[in-house]
């Protein structure tokens, strides 16, 4: 019985999935362009929806930038809209067994002495997940102080771009959010794993699906001689557009959404930090021309076809690959697309060497598999 009401349980998300899906291109050509005084933004989505990435885009990622630009063209405060929308990304706001039980085990003996703001509410969430959400962000930073050997937070901890637009609480005197802590806390987990990172060296990365740029923020600062690319689709592109505009000024961020041949977008990449490319942009970009693909957090949301056009391309383009997904997942306003890190269900090529296959750290339900493509 109880299989069979858990059966039931899904297939009433799966019918909900399908009557909440917005198609965010019919929602967009809907749209009083008139009346968006925004050409940034313009840009971004206009050149997304009338290219071949449109194709690729998850139902879910669909329905959610439906709910993402009718918060941005409906507020009247840019600021805590921002703190809204980013906070959508990779930020937890409940403390279940399947998210902190690594945390738990790892955390069991230590002694929390340090003074942080337990009770603080956040913007746009209630006081029952606000708590949540910074219990576990307390949890996060007690395991990265034990662990943190290069002292990246030191590096990264008065940037304001990971507390400006994010929920925080103050610990230590410190402004910490979960994008900081997460952050540093994978790249401990992708460093362990691959032996390539050199800070006297220019290094090349690819990130797909970054969110709001959180991850790209944390490897730019500490490999600052880095050339990062990221690979996403607005509404998530521009706020992480905006987030190094903002708070980079010295650096050169560039998207080049409207560039058709390999050697525009090649220039464009050597000549910039941060470059901005749509999925089906990949296609153009020289055969191992980057160090390393990061993927977190993103592929366990797509459907078959993109997960293979993602494989095939990061193989062309890359010499190792990192990915953070769910350990099972069915796959959200999809039917019968069950992802598994454990058979072939994420379309890996054979040829690739498995260097590691491990439990995230958080949340415990993720797993990080690193490979060498070559």
């Amino acid at each position: 019985m109880g299989k069979f009401i858990e059966h039931l349980k899904k297939i009433k998300i799966k019918f909900n999935d399908f009557r909440n899906y917005k198609d965010f291109k019919k929602f967009w050509s809907k749209l009083d362009k008139s009346k968006i005084n925004n050409e940034e933004l313009i840009f971004f989505i206009d050149n997304y929806v009338k290219s071949e990435s449109y194709n690729f885009t998850s139902r879910f990622w669909s329905t959610r930038n439906v709910k993402h630009l009718s918060l941005l063209l409906n507020s009247e405060k840019d600021d805590e809209l921002d703190y809204e929308i980013s906070s959508d990304y990779f930020t937890w706001l409940e403390s279940s067994n399947s998210r902190i039980k690594t945390l738990i085990d790892n955390l069991n003996d230590q002694v929390f002495d340090e003074k942080f703001t337990l009770a603080k509410k956040q913007k746009f969430i209630t006081h029952h997940k606000s708590l949540q959400h910074n219990v576990i962000l307390m949890l996060l930073y007690k395991h990265l102080k034990l662990n943190d050997k290069k002292n990246y937070f030191d590096i990264l901890k008065n940037k304001k771009s990971f507390t400006e637009n994010n929920p925080f609480i103050e610990i230590e005197n410190n402004k910490v959010s979960q994008d900081l802590v997460n952050s540093i806390i994978e790249l401990y987990e992708i460093e362990k794993n691959l032996k390539i990172f050199k800070k006297d060296i220019k290094m090349s990365f690819f990130e797909v699906g970054a969110g709001n740029g959180r991850m790209a923020d944390a490897i730019t600062n500490i490999y600052n001689n880095s050339n990062y690319v990221i690979c996403d689709i607005p509404i998530a592109s521009y706020i992480c557009y905006k987030r190094f505009k903002k708070n980079y000024p010295n650096k050169k961020v560039v998207c080049v959404y409207n560039l058709n041949t390999t050697e525009e977008i090649m220039n464009s990449i050597k000549v910039n930090d941060i470059i901005f490319i749509l999925p089906h942009q990949i296609e153009l970009i020289e055969e191992k021309y980057f160090d390393i693909v990061i993927a977190l957090d993103c592929i366990h949301e797509m459907n078959k076809k993109t997960v293979k056009f993602y494989m095939k391309n990061i193989d062309k383009i890359s010499n190792f690959f990192f990915m953070k997904v769910w350990e099972n997942t069915d796959v959200p306003y999809e039917f019968n697309r069950n992802l598994s890190i454990h058979d072939n269900s994420y379309e890996f090529l054979s040829k690739w060497k498995l260097i590691k296959k491990e439990k995230s750290i958080f949340p415990s339900s993720f797993y990080n598999i690193t490979f060498d493509l070559d």
